[in-house]
């Protein structure tokens, strides 16, 4: 367990190491939150109702600046170290070694999605809930959905990891 616990730990400060980039896709997904917040604005404003779909305003711009936020922890699109090693043949070398091929790589996966919960999901719904007025969960239950979120998110990763 510690071989995994180290690899993670070593993904995690891997992903430190592009500051430029980091910052980079931070300002990217801000703007598109912005854009994609404005239309929805747009929408609710345009509309006599106070609701779309049975979605409030601060509803449907929780939902944009929370996918925005999540776009590099779960990085469905993202890496494909795995098939780069198979590719090149090094999987080879990473089979005949004395641990778990699929938790060596996930244990490097779940290390770089910890660095982005850091990094890119935080500063993310950070900038949302300044700019807007979200719908998070308040005080009353609030620690119960954010422990079911975090197990969701948590579970997405894993998903996103077996896809890829």
């Amino acid at each position: 367990m510690r071989l995994y616990l180290e690899v993670a730990r070593l993904a995690f400060r891997g992903q430190l190491a592009y500051r430029a980039a980091t910052l980079a896709g931070l300002f990217t997904n801000g703007v598109f939150g912005l854009v994609l917040s404005a239309v929805w604005v747009g929408l609710y404003r345009g509309g006599e109702r106070g609701t779309v779909a049975g979605f409030t305003v601060a509803e449907a711009l929780t939902y944009v600046w929370v996918a925005q936020s999540l776009i590099m922890v779960v990085a469905m699109w993202g890496t494909w170290d795995i098939a780069l090693a198979i590719q090149s043949g090094d999987v080879v070398a990473d089979l005949m070694k004395p641990f778990d091929f699929f938790g060596y790589w996930l244990s490097r996966d779940l290390g770089r999605a910890g660095c982005m919960v850091l990094t890119r999901f935080l500063p993310t719904l950070g900038i949302g809930a300044l700019a807007f007025d979200l719908a998070l969960p308040g005080a009353v239950g609030g620690l119960g959905r954010w422990a079911a979120f975090a197990a969701s998110v948590g579970l997405a990763v894993v998903v996103s990891f077996g896809i890829r």
